[in-house]
C-alpha cells in the first residue's frame, strides 16, 4: 500500500515514537571547557578587538556562582552585547553552538598544566612572574614584582593573548603570564590590577582549568559539526521492484505498511529526480529548507509515497532543459558559494564556513572604510554588492554556445611571445631541442587533434606529433643547476618522449659591456650549435658540468681546458665543422648573442648582476615563471590549463590541423609582445597590494599634484603615489615622469612619498615639504623642482621631521630605506634598481595596465551600487577609487597557504543566471544580508542530505540569504540513495526546561525495522573518530532483533575523538622536490595532551605526511637516525608556504581548531649529505651525482605527475634507517562488526596455538567496535600476545571509496608504509576469517628475494569453480604473462623494503589512475599488487601457505599451514557452517573464546558496561546477529532454489 507523502510525513512522526530510535554522539578525549572560557574565545574569533573590554566587563560583573547555563549564557550575552554588531552575535551563536573554540581552550590548559600550576596554593587564577614566580593574589603580585630578578624572555605561543598588543615573537623579560579562571574568586581583583591604566603591565592571558573541576570527576565534551548514516546493507530492500504497484487507497487498517521500507517502481526510476524536484518547490510548506532536509534524509523510506503528477507542467520541463546547459550545471558537479566564492566540496562544513564569513565580513568591513567623507556611510549591501561585482562582458567572452562553459583565455593568465621576433633582430636567438611535428622519434605518434578528445588518465598529457606546448628556458650558463637542468633533465625528457617542445635562450646582460663568464659559455655553445648540431653542443655542456667543482660556477680557466679539449677532438661525421679558436669565438660578432641579448630584453629576463646568483625563467606556453622552488606547481597548474583549452578549442572546431600551434599561444588576443618584470606579476614578483590603504594613509598630508583643470574637474580614479629619494637623481627622475603623465582630462594624481637614505642633500624634499598644502600645476611644480634654490636650516629640520612622520606609510608599502617604486591605487610596482622603470612612457604604461586591470572594473563595481558619492569632495572621491581598488583587489588576491585549492579569481555569480521559478528555493534578507550562500545541488544525491541540514541553519540566520538551485540526472538509471542520514549543527546552543544544555548529537527515528543497516559516521576530515562504546554491532543493525527490554532506549552509541590530524606537504629545499622517506615527529612539550611522541614517513606523493595530534603546542622535528643525519629543518611551515626559518618562527605549533592544522615545512640537506637519498628504489635513472641533487626538475617533475612516471623511470637512492620490532611475529588484520571481530579472535587464537614465539597483533582501529576494544586486553592477557591499534586518515588528496568494504580493501594496501611505526620491520597480514596450522615465524624468517611482499598464489585446482578463474581468461590473462594472480587473504610484507622502494607511492599512484574507472579495481586489495607486478614484484609464496574450499582441492586441505573461508559462487555456503563442517578446531577455538567473555564478564559484575561490552562474546559465533543472517539466507535460496525445482517437475508432468 502506498500513501501521499503528506500522509507517510505524519505517520512517520507518529511512528517515532514505537520505532526504537539510534541515538549516536562524539565526545572529546579531552576535558569540557568551561562556559566562560569557551563564550570568550568565541567572542575573540568574532571580535579580537573586543576581547580585553569584554574580560574588563566581566570582572566587574561576574555571573552568580549557581547560574545554570543557559543563565550563564544570557548573561555573557548581556555584556557582549554593546561590543558586538547583529552579525557577529549571530556568528557567535553558530560558533557557540558547534563549539568551535574549544580547542583553544583546551590548548590553554594543556600549556597551564605543562607550567606546573599554582601549587595548589591559589584559588584557580595566579600570575607567573619572572624568574618562575607565582602571585595568587595582587598583594604578591606587588611585593613579587619589586624583588623581581632579571630572568629569560618567557616563551610565548601564537594563540596567547597579548596586553597591550604586541608580537609573541618579541616578548620582554618583564612580560607576566596570567592564569586565568574565570569562576575563581580572585581573577577580577588581578585582571582589573593588570590592566588599570595606572599600571598597565605587559601580559600573556592562558586560561587554567577551573578550581571546582581540579580533581573533580572529568567532564567530556559533546561535539557538533558532524554527520551519521545508516546504511541500506542489503540493497534488495530497495533494488527495484518490476512489478506494478498496488493501487493507492489507504485506510487506517492499512496504516501498519507504512513502517515498511517499500520498493521504488523500476518502470519509473527515470521519474524519481522530476517527482522529487516538482514536489520540493510546489509545496505550500511556509519551511520549504525544513521539507528539504526532513526528505533527503529519510529518502529511501519517503522516495516511493512521492506524488507523481500525472503530466509536469511545461514550464517546469523547459526551465529544467535551459539549465542544464549552463556552464554552472553542464557538467553535473555540486556547486556552493559565499558571497560569490567557490567553496570546495570537502570544506562545506560548519567550522570551515564559520572561518570564511569572519573574513568576508572583515573584507565588507574594509569597503565600508574606504569611504573618508564625514556623514557619509556606505551600507553593508552596497559593500557586499561592490564585492561580488563581476564584469558583464566577461560573459560574453568564448562561451562557445554552452553558457559560460570551459577554460577562457584569461584563465591562462597574460601571456608573452616567447619565441623570435624577426623584427626585433632576434632570428635563430632560441635553440629548440626537439621538434614534435618533424624529429624522427616522433614519426609513429599520431597527428589527429581529436586525439586530444580521447579520456585519459588524470593528468596523463596525450602524445600528438604536434607542437601543442612550447617550453623556452633562459638560464645563466656558468651555473652548474642550469647546466644540470639542461643536460640531465631536458636530455632525459626528450628522450623519454615527454610531449612537449623545449627550447633555451642563454640569459645575458641587457648591456654588452656589462658581459661576464655567462656570455663566454652561451658564445662557445653557439659556436657548438653551429658547428656540432644540438647533440654536440649538449655533450659539450656534460663534460662541463662534470668538471664544475661542488658549490662553484664555470670559470674562464674550465671553459678554456673543455674547449680546447673538444677542439682536440676529430669531428663525429662529415657534416660536423671544425671549431674556431676559443679567442676568435669570444670576440667575434655573434648573431645568436645578439638575439639572446635582444630576446632577454624583450621579455625582461635579462640577467641582473650585483653577485647574485640567478636561476633563470621559463616560459611555458607563453605564460613566464622563474625557475625556483615552486616549479612543478607552475608546471602542473600551466599545463592543465593549456590541455583543457585546447580540448575546447579542438571540440568547438575553433582550431584545426592548418593551425600554426608553434605561435598559437602567442597569438591569443591580450598576449604581449613585450614584458616588464615590474609590471606584469610573476612567481617571483607576485602581485602586491597595500592592504588597508585607507587606514594606512588616512590622515596623513602629503603633496597631491592634481592635472590642469580645464571647464570641469576631472575627478581623479587613479592615485601615482610616488616612492624615493626625491634628493637623488634617479628619484627626482622617478618623479618628474609620474607627474608627466598628469595631462588635460586625464583623471590621475601624484601623491609624493619621500622616502630618504641616511645622507645626502634635503633640497628637493626640503621644497616638496613647503608645497605640501599648496595648489601646484604640473608645469608650475616640475618649474620648482627644476630650478636651483635653497632652503633654510629650519625648513630642512621640519622637513626631516615631517617625512620621518610618514615613514610608517612607506614600511606599510613595502620600501626599505633609500628604495623607489610606484604604488597606483594600492597596487606596488618596484622598487626599481638603478636605470629600471624609467621615463614618461614607461609610467603612463604602468597607468594604463593598472586602468584597465584594476580601476575601471573597480569603477564599474562601485557603479552597480546606488551608492551617493555627491557629498564627496573632489580629494574625498579621489582617495575613495584608490581605496576602493586597493581594498578589491587585495580581495581577489590568492591565499598564499591554498597551494593545492582552487586559484583564486573573480567572485561567481552567474548562478543568478539560472532559472528558478520552478527549480529553486529562495531564502529571505536578500537586501540586507551580509552573506549570500548559493548552492547548486541535485536534490536526488547523497550528498544533499549532507548539505540540506547546513543549508537550514545557515538559511535560519538573519544575517545570511541562502539561494539553493536545484539541478536533476534526467537519465536515472538506478535508485541513487541508499541511507539514511542525519547531520548535527544547530545555529544556537539549546537548553532544557531546567536551564541545562541539551548536548548534540544525531538521532534517527522512524527507521524501518526490518531492514538491516550499517552504522556510519561523517566526520570532519581532520578527525579521527572511533566508537567508545555500544553494546549494539553497528556494522549490522536491525532494530527488530531488539529485545523489548530495549526497545524503548534504542540503539546508542558514543564516539570518542581520539585525535585531531596534523597534516603536510613536506620539500627538499631548494628543489622543492618531497623528501620520500624523511622520518618526521611531531613532539609533545608535556604527556598531558595524548602521546608524547608520534612518528611518520613522508610520503612522494605530494611530499604528504600526516600526524595525529591534540588541542595544544608541539614541536616538529625530524627523526633521529639516518634522517637526521641527512636533513636539517629550515622551516615548520606552520603558517603557510612561505613561513620563515626556524630561526625566525621557531620549531613550535599549535593545534587550535577542530579543522586540524596543514603545514608546509621546509627541509635543507646537510653538508656533505648533497646527493644523498633515503630510499632505495633500484634500477631506473642513472648518471651523476647531480642528477639526484637539490635543483633536479626531473626529480621534481616526476614526484608530481604520476603521468610522467613512464618517461622518467625512478632515480637511484640508498638505504634507510632500520630497527627490529619487539615482537617475534607480528600480525596484521582487520575486522568489522561482531562477527568478523569474532572470527579475528579465533585466527589470533589459532596462532598462538602454532608458535613459541612472541607475537604481536596489529589492529586498523577504524573499524572495530567498543566491544572489540573492550575483550581484546583480556584475549591479549589470556592468550599471551600483545596487541596495538593503529589508523590513518585517508588522505584528502587519494580518492576515496564510498563503500565501506572497498574502503577497507584500501587500508589494507595503501598505506602500509604509514600505518606502523617506523621501527617495525615485517608484519604479515592473516584474513581474519581465517584459521591458521603453522608457525607463523617461517614467514616472518623467510627471504623475499628482495621483493617488497610475498602473497600466496590462487588456488586453482578444483574444477568446480574453473568457470569463475577470471584471472585464466580476458584482461587479466594478458596482464600477466604467466605470472600468478595473487590472493589477498595472506601476505608477508617486508616493511624496510616497502619503504626503502616507495612501494607505499607506487601503488597509491596506480590507485589513483585506475580508481577514476569506478569500473576498476572490483577486488581492490588484490587486483592492485597484482596489476603491478612488472613493476612492484611479488614474492610467491609456496601453495601451502593459503588453502580456499572455493578454488583448492579437497586433497591439498591436509598440508595447508592457513585455511581462508572465502566466499564459494557456487554454493554460497555461510562461512561458519563451512567452518563448523570442514575444521574440527574451529568449534574448540570458539568455545574457548565464549567461556573467557562468559568468565571476564562474571568477574567484572560490578563493571556493568564492560558486561555489555564483552557480552557481545559470550555467544558462540554462529549465534551472533549476522552469522543468523547469513544461515537464514542460505536456508531461504536453498528452499527458494527447491521449490523451482519442485515446480519444474510439476510443469513437466503437466507438460506430460
Amino acid at each position: 500500500m502506498r500513501y501521499s507523502l503528506a500522509t507517510v510525513l505524519v505517520l512517520a512522526g507518529q511512528l517515532a515514537a514505537s520505532s526504537p530510535p539510534l541515538h549516536a554522539s562524539i565526545w572529546t578525549s579531552f576535558p569540557a571547557p568551561d562556559f566562560v572560557s569557551l563564550y570568550s574565545e568565541s567572542l575573540h574569533l568574532e571580535s579580537p578587538s573586543s576581547f580585553f573590554p569584554f574580560l574588563s566587563l566581566l570582572a566587574s560583573s561576574p555571573p552568580p556562582a549557581s547560574a545554570t547555563p543557559q543563565q550563564l549564557y544570557a548573561h555573557l550575552s548581556e555584556l557582549s552585547s554593546s561590543l558586538l554588531s547583529s552579525t557577529e552575535k549571530a556568528s557567535l551563536d553558530l560558533s557557540l553552538g558547534v563549539r568551535e573554540a574549544a580547542p583553544i581552550v583546551e590548548a590553554f590548559r594543556v600549556v597551564a598544566a605543562a607550567a606546573g600550576g599554582d601549587e595548589g596554593r591559589c584559588d584557580g587564577s595566579w600570575i607567573e612572574l619572572p624568574g618562575a614566580k607565582v602571585a595568587c593574589s595582587v598583594e604578591e603580585l606587588m611585593q613579587g614584582l619589586e624583588g623581581a630578578e632579571t630572568s629569560a624572555e618567557p616563551t610565548l605561543y601564537t594563540f596567547d593573548h597579548l596586553y597591550p598588543s604586541f608580537s609573541p615573537s618579541t616578548p620582554t623579560p618583564s612580560t607576566l603570564i596570567f592564569y586565568a579562571s574565570p569562576s575563581s574568586p580572585s581573577f577580577s581583583a588581578l585582571y582589573s590590577h593588570l590592566v588599570s591604566s595606572d599600571n598597565e603591565l605587559p601580559f600573556a592571558l592562558r586560561w587554567a582549568v577551573p578550581r571546582k573541576e581540579i580533581g573533580g570527576e572529568e567532564k567530556k565534551l559533546s561535539l557538533s559539526g558532524f554527520g551519521a548514516g545508516m546504511d541500506i546493507k542489503k540493497v534488495d530492500y530497495i533494488v527495484i521492484d518490476d512489478r506494478q504497484v498496488a493501487g493507492e487507497g489507504e485506510t487506517k487498517e492499512d496504516q501498519e505498511e507504512v513502517v515498511k521500507l517499500l520498493p521504488y517502481p523500476k518502470a519509473t526510476i527515470r521519474e524519481l529526480p522530476f517527482q522529487t524536484l516538482h514536489y520540493l518547490t510546489n509545496s505550500t510548506t511556509p519551511d520549504r529548507f525544513n521539507l528539504f532536509t526532513t526528505l533527503t534524509s529519510s529518502f529511501p523510506f519517503l522516495a516511493p509515497h512521492l506524488p507523481a503528477p500525472t503530466e509536469y507542467p511545461m514550464d517546469f520541463l523547459d526551465e529544467i532543459e535551459r539549465n542544464s546547459v549552463h556552464r554552472l550545471t553542464a557538467s553535473g558537479r555540486p556547486s556552493f558559494f559565499l558571497n560569490g566564492i567557490a567553496v570546495p566540496e570537502n570544506e562545506v562544513d560548519p567550522f570551515s564556513l564559520l572561518r570564511r564569513m569572519r573574513k568576508e565580513r572583515e573584507l565588507i568591513e574594509s569597503v565600508r572604510q574606504t569611504v573618508v567623507g564625514e556623514g557619509v556611510e556606505m551600507s553593508v549591501a552596497q559593500a557586499k554588492k561592490m564585492l561580488m561585482w563581476k564584469d558583464p562582458e566577461e560573459k560574453k567572452k568564448g562561451r562557445g554556445g554552452v553558457r559560460g562553459m570551459g577554460v577562457q583565455e584569461e584563465d591562462l593568465g597574460e601571456l608573452f611571445w616567447a619565441g623570435e621576433v624577426k623584427e626585433e633582430g632576434e632570428e635563430g636567438a632560441v635553440v629548440w631541442w626537439n621538434d614534435l611535428g618533424r624529429d624522427k622519434r616522433y614519426q609513429e605518434w599520431p597527428t589527429n587533434l581529436r586525439e586530444l578528445l580521447r579520456p585519459t588518465y588524470p593528468g596523463q598529457i596525450t602524445t600528438l606529433a604536434i607542437n601543442l606546448h612550447n617550453l623556452v628556458l633562459s638560464l645563466d650558463l656558468s651555473q652548474p643547476d642550469s647546466l644540470s637542468l639542461l643536460t640531465e633533465n631536458i636530455r632525459t625528457f626528450v628522450s623519454r618522449g615527454i610531449p612537449i617542445r623545449f627550447g633555451f635562450v642563454p640569459m645575458l646582460h641587457a648591456r654588452e659591456e656589462d658581459r661576464g663568464i655567462e656570455e663566454d659559455v652561451a658564445r662557445v655553445f653557439g659556436e657548438f650549435v653551429k658547428k656540432r648540431g644540438r647533440k654536440g653542443a649538449m655533450d659539450f655542456l656534460a663534460v662541463l658540468l662534470q668538471h664544475v667543482p661542488v658549490d662553484a660556477s664555470v670559470n674562464s680557466h674550465l671553459l678554456t681546458v673543455v674547449y680546447d679539449a673538444f677542439v682536440a677532438l676529430p669531428p663525429d661525421s662529415p657534416s660536423q665543422l671544425p671549431l674556431a679558436p676559443l679567442s676568435e669565438v669570444l670576440a667575434e660578432e655573434s648573431s645568436f648573442i645578439n638575439g639572446a641579448r635582444q630576446w632577454g630584453k624583450r621579455l625582461g629576463v635579462t640577467k641582473k648582476g650585483g653577485g647574485q646568483k640567478e636561476r633563470g625563467s621559463f616560459f611555458l606556453n607563453g605564460a613566464f615563471f622563474p625557475v625556483d622552488e615552486e616549479f612543478q606547481q607552475n608546471l602542473q597548474r600551466t599545463l592543465q590549463l593549456s590541455i583543457q583549452f585546447l580540448q575546447q578549442k579542438v571540440y568547438l572546431e575553433q582550431v584545426t590541423q592548418e593551425t600554426d600551434f608553434d605561435t598559437y599561444f602567442y597569438r591569443l588576443e591580450g598576449a604581449y609582445k613585450y614584458r616588464n618584470q615590474h609590471l606584469f606579476p610573476s612567481a617571483d614578483r607576485p602581485l602586491r597590494v597595500v592592504a588597508g590603504l585607507a587606514e594606512t594613509v588616512k590622515g596623513k598630508e602629503m603633496l597631491k599634484v592634481y592635472p590642469p583643470v580645464n571647464e570641469e574637474a576631472i575627478v581623479p580614479t587613479a592615485t601615482i603615489y610616488v616612492v624615493a629619494d626625491f634628493d637623488t637623481v634617479s628619484g627626482l627622475k622617478l618623479l618628474t615622469s609620474a607627474i608627466g603623465t598628469l595631462e588635460p582630462e586625464k583623471p590621475v594624481r601624484v601623491v609624493t612619498l619621500h622616502n630618504p637614505t641616511s645622507a645626502g642633500t634635503k633640497t628637493i624634499s626640503s621644497l616638496i615639504y613647503t608645497l605640501r598644502a599648496q595648489d601646484k600645476t604640473p608645469e608650475e611644480l616640475l618649474s620648482l623642482l627644476q630650478a636651483d634654490g635653497d632652503v633654510s636650516g629650519e625648513v630642512e629640520a621640519e622637513a626631516e621631521q615631517y617625512w620621518s612622520g610618514l615613514r610608517s606609510v612607506v614600511d606599510a608599502f613595502g620600501f626599505k630605506e633609500g628604495e623607489k617604486g610606484l604604488v597606483i591605487n594600492g597596487r606596488v610596482f618596484g622598487p626599481f634598481g638603478e636605470g629600471e622603470f624609467e621615463g614618461i612612457e614607461v609610467v603612463k604604461m604602468a597607468l594604463q595596465y593598472e586602468l584597465v586591470k584594476r580601476i575601471e572594473p573597480t569603477l564599474n563595481a562601485i557603479k552597480s551600487t546606488d551608492f551617493n558619492l555627491e557629498s564627496l569632495s573632489l580629494s574625498e572621491k579621489a582617495d575613495f577609487y584608490a581605496f576602493a581598488t586597493s581594498t578589491l583587489t587585495s580581495a581577489t588576491l590568492p591565499d598564499p597557504n591554498a597551494v593545492f585549492g582552487p586559484p583564486a579569481g573573480p567572485r561567481e555569480q552567474d548562478y543568478r543566471e539560472l532559472d528558478g521559478k520552478y527549480t529553486s528555493i529562495i531564502g529571505a534578507n536578500e537586501d540586507s544580508a551580509m552573506f549570500e550562500v548559493a548552492v547548486i545541488l541535485d536534490p536526488v544525491s547523497e550528498l544533499a542530505q549532507k548539505w540540506a541540514p547546513i543549508v537550514e541553519a545557515l538559511a535560519s540566520v538573519p544575517s545570511i540569504h541562502v539561494r539553493l538551485y536545484f539541478v536533476i540526472d534526467r537519465y536515472l538509471a538506478e535508485f541513487p540513495v541508499k541511507r539514511f542520514y542525519q547531520y548535527s549543527f544547530n545555529p544556537a546552543l539549546r537548553f532544557d526546561a531546567a536551564g541545562e544544555e541539551i548536548q548534540p548529537g544525531v538521532t534517527f527515528t522512524s527507521l524501518p525495522e526490518e531492514v538491516l543497516f550499517t552504522f556510519g559516521m561523517d566526520t570532519q576530515k581532520s578527525w579521527l573518530a572511533f566508537p567508545k562504546s555500544s553494546v549494539h554491532d553497528l556494522d549490522n543493525i536491525r532494530l527488530a532483533d531488539l529485545s523489548s527490554s530495549a526497545r524503548l532506549a534504542g540503539v546508542k552509541a558514543a564516539f570518542e575523538l581520539e585525535s585531531i590530524i596534523v597534516e603536510g606537504h613536506a620539500r627538499d629545499m631548494p628543489s622543492s622536490q618531497p623528501p620520500r622517506g624523511l622520518q618526521l615527529e611531531l613532539q609533545s612539550p608535556s604527556a598531558t595532551n595524548g602521546s608524547a611522541t608520534v612518528d611518520t614517513i613522508c610520503m612522494s606523493n605530494l611530499g604528504y605526511f600526516q600526524l595525529k595530534a591534540n588541542p595544544g603546542p608541539w614541536k616538529l622535528a625530524i627523526r633521529q637516525g639516518r634522517s637526521s643525519e641527512v636533513f636539517r629543518m629550515e622551516s615548520t611551515g606552520a603558517e603557510g608556504w612561505k613561513t620563515g626559518s626556524v630561526e625566525e618562527t621557531g620549531d613550535l605549533l599549535a593545534v587550535t581548531t577542530f579543522e586540524g592544522l596543514t603545514i608546509y615545512p621546509r627541509f635543507k640537506r646537510r653538508e656533505g649529505h648533497e646527493s644523498t637519498e633515503l630510499l632505495d628504489e633500484g634500477g631506473g635513472i642513472t648518471g651523476g651525482s647531480r642528477t639526484k641533487g637539490k635543483d633536479s626538475v626531473l626529480g621534481k617533475v616526476s614526484s608530481m605527475f604520476p603521468f610522467l612516471a613512464p618517461y622518467l623511470g625512478q632515480p637511484q637512492k640508498s638505504g634507510i634507517a632500520k630497527a627490529a620490532g619487539k615482537a617475534e611475529i607480528n600480525i596484521f588484520t582487520v575486522a568489522s562488526g561482531l562477527l568478523y571481530e569474532r572470527m579475528a579472535f579465533i585466527m589470533m587464537v589459532s596462532v598462538m596455538r602454532h608458535t613459541k614465539s612472541t607475537v604481536k597483533c596489529w589492529f586498523i582501529q577504524n573499524f572495530l567496535s567498543p566491544s572489540f576494544k573492550a575483550f581484546i586486553p583480556h584475549m591479549a592477557k589470556e592468550y599471551g600476545f600483545d596487541y596495538e591499534l593503529i589508523t590513518y586518515k585517508w588522505p584528502h588528496w587519494l580518492r576515496a571509496q564510498k563503500e565501506k568494504q572497498r574502503t577497507i580493501w584500501g587500508y589494507k594496501i595503501l598505506f602500509l608504509d604509514v600505518l606502523f611505526p617506523l621501527d617495525l620491520d615485517r608484519v604479515i597480514f592473516v584474513d581474519s576469517d581465517q584459521i591458521v596450522r603453522a608457525d607463523m615465524k617461517e614467514l616472518v624468517d623467510l627471504d623475499l628475494k628482495g621483493a617488497p611482499y610475498g602473497y600466496a598464489p590462487m588456488g586453482s585446482d578444483r574444477e568446480e569453480t574453473a568457470g569463475f578463474r577470471f584471472w585464466d581468461s580476458g584482461y587479466w590473462k594478458e596482464h600477466l604473462k604467466g605470472r600468478p594472480y595473487h590472493i589477498s587473504a595472506l601476505y608477508v610484507v617486508d616493511l624496510d623494503r616497502f619503504r626503502q622502494i616507495a612501494a607505499g607511492d607506487r601503488l597509491r599512484q596506480q590507485y589513483q589512475g585506475l580508481s577514476a574507472d569506478p569500473n576498476s579495481l572490483a577486488n581492490l586489495d588484490q587486483d592492485l599488487p597484482n596489476n603491478m607486478q612488472s613493476t612492484l614484484p611479488i614474492y610467491t609464496l609456496d601453495r601451502d601457505w593459503l588453502w580456499c574450499a572455493t578454488w583448492c582441492s579437497d586433497e591439498s586441505l591436509a598440508t595447508a599451514k592457513t585455511i581462508d573461508l572465502c566466499n564459494n559462487p557456487l554454493t554460497k555456503e555461510p562461512k561458519l557452517a563451512r567452518a563448523k563442517r570442514m575444521l574440527p578446531e574451529w568449534t574448540v577455538y570458539d568455545d574457548e573464546v565464549a567461556a573467557l567473555a562468559q568468565r571476564v564478564a562474571a568477574e567484572s559484575s560490578v563493571s556493568s558496561e564492560l558486561d555489555d561490552a564483552v557480552g557481545a562474546f559470550r555467544r558462540r559465533a554462529d549465534e551472533l546477529v549476522q552469522a543468523v543472517e547469513q544461515k537464514g539466507e542460505f536456508e531461504g535460496a536453498r528452499k527458494e532454489q527447491e521449490e523451482k525445482v519442485e515446480e519444474g517437475k510439476e510443469r513437466r508432468k503437466d507438460e506430460l
